[in-house]
């Protein structure tokens, strides 16, 4: 079974303890929260750090990443992208790998503008022998008249029979990603979606929920681990 982070603002951090399966850090919440920081160092689960893209729109730098990594005592880094350029994610995620010297395990998120592009970053990825696990983003990719989740299921189902590493799913599109039949190459995916729905509004680090948000986002998550056991 695919195994799930809930990504929380400081509020929830102890109920996500309890119902992740692993966690995903985000770097610039790491960086400018002591609170987050401190309560993530103390967990015992396994701790992927991320690069923080997707919220930034920028290429993270490699020494705060390892910095972060060391402090947090992570197991596993997101490596530096820049999502829809394949060239220069290629280059970012080597340099990654360069300076990480084997310290954490790298995952590598496969970027493309087109189609090709995705598959043949995939492939360089999947060949690689410093790379421990690919990403792919819950917004890698459009064609015209097909939605985000369905290029993601069907980019999927292109690599099953080629994927020799584990797969991360780094965000959902829709509430059914997290009960999608995934076959079992695919490890683990992360979101948002819980606390977003608990909340009834976008969230951020600092958000607050009241009690009934905090005793529906408790119930939403025991109902998932619930279904996931079956």
């Amino acid at each position: 079974m695919i195994k799930i982070s809930h990504i929380v603002p400081n509020c929830l951090n102890t109920l996500t303890e309890k119902y992740s399966d692993l966690h995903l850090l985000l770097l610039h919440w790491a960086m400018k929260s002591p609170e987050y920081l401190q309560f993530f160092v103390n967990s015992k689960s396994y701790k992927i750090l991320d690069n923080s893209f997707y919220e930034l729109q920028t290429a993270a730098n490699v020494p705060d990443l390892l910095h972060y990594a060391e402090k947090l005592k992570v197991d596993e880094v997101v490596a530096p992208d820049v999502m829809y350029d394949r060239e220069t994610t290629i280059k970012l995620t080597e340099l990654f790998i360069k300076q990480n010297a084997g310290r954490f395990k790298v995952q590598a998120v496969v970027c493309g503008k087109e189609y090709e592009d995705l598959i043949d970053c995939f492939h360089y990825f999947n060949e690689h022998s410093r790379i421990d696990v690919i990403a792919i983003s819950k917004h890698g990719f459009k064609v015209p008249g097909k939605s985000f989740l369905q290029c993601r299921q069907e980019f999927l189902q292109s690599i099953e029979y080629f994927s020799k590493k584990p797969i991360h799913l780094l965000g959902i599109n829709s509430i059914s990603e997290l009960y999608y039949p995934y076959s079992s190459y695919v490890r683990s995916i992360d979101s948002k979606f819980m606390a977003k729905l608990a909340h009834g509004d976008k969230i951020d680090l600092h958000t607050k929920l009241n009690d009934s948000s905090k005793k529906l986002f408790n119930k939403l998550c025991m109902r998932f681990k619930k279904m996931e056991g079956k």
